[in-house]
């Protein structure tokens, strides 16, 4: 089953419930994550990930989808899912953003103002994780989001 989906499954962590899991699908590849809702809630997260992904729609070139956040002051990192739009395809990529190296402060309400620039190799050449979804993809699961509403 090809297509795009971001969301919780109604599961928390084991060990922590106050850590959402969630699951991403980019095409035929599935990934679970955890989610800290401590400083933000599900709610937040969702609407975070509709804000990036109608960016997207409207034209814009990069854009990303957050999947773990506490309190950027105190936060070490991010974890996210940068989207590189290119005509209608788009590459997502996982990408854990280190606070202290970014050159100004985490926004959390435009995460991908802090996205890094697309490469598809690391600083040793080594080729980078990414996976491909259309604009097609994007669309139908933001519809299916307001169908569900």
């Amino acid at each position: 089953m090809a297509g795009f989906s971001i969301t919780f499954t109604g599961a928390t962590a084991e060990d922590d419930p106050m850590v959402a899991v969630g699951e991403i699908q980019l095409g035929e590849y599935r990934e679970s994550f955890h989610a800290v809702t401590g400083y933000w809630s599900i709610a937040d997260y969702e609407a975070s990930w509709t804000a990036a992904l109608r960016r997207l729609l409207a034209g814009g070139t990069v854009s990303s989808l957050v999947t773990s956040l506490t309190d950027p002051q105190e936060a070490a990192f991010v974890t996210t899912w940068p989207l590189y739009r290119n005509e209608e395809e788009v590459f997502v990529q996982n990408q854990i953003l280190f606070l202290d190296e970014l050159p100004a402060p985490f926004a959390p309400d435009a995460p991908w103002e802090s996205a890094d620039p697309r490469t598809t190799v690391d600083e040793e050449g080594r080729p980078i994780s990414e996976w491909h979804i259309t604009m097609t993809d994007v669309e139908n699961f933001l519809d299916s989001r307001t169908a569900d509403k």
